[in-house]
């Protein structure tokens, strides 16, 4: 199980799927980060729900989306939906992309 405390700041694996990004097994959300915000700013991703937020910064131009989606459950992890424009530039299925998580 993948736990951290509001004050720590650390980095995280996703990995790319065909719908989106899939934490970590054993990674736990709250009940409150069960409805993430996506913003796609040209070389930076940043996923963010509650208190968290993990951001991704790219060495490529991605093309810009702003939105919010559920969290779903795909192979046992929690699964963070992306548009596939999005997962095409990030490296294709399976990549495995580091994000910093930063929590307030």
């Amino acid at each position: 199980m993948v736990l951290i405390s509001a004050s720590e700041n650390a980095c995280i694996s996703l990995i790319v799927s065909e719908k989106g990004l899939l934490f970590p097994h054993g990674f736990v959300l709250s009940a409150e980060e069960q409805m993430m915000r996506i913003a796609i700013t040209d070389t930076e991703l940043i996923v963010s729900a509650g208190r968290r937020r993990w951001i991704h910064r790219s060495a490529v131009a991605m093309p810009f989306h702003a939105y919010k989606t559920p969290v779903t459950v795909e192979n046992d992890a929690y699964l963070v939906a992306v548009p596939p424009d999005v997962l095409q530039t990030l490296g294709g299925l399976e990549a495995e992309l580091w994000f910093e998580m930063l929590a307030d």
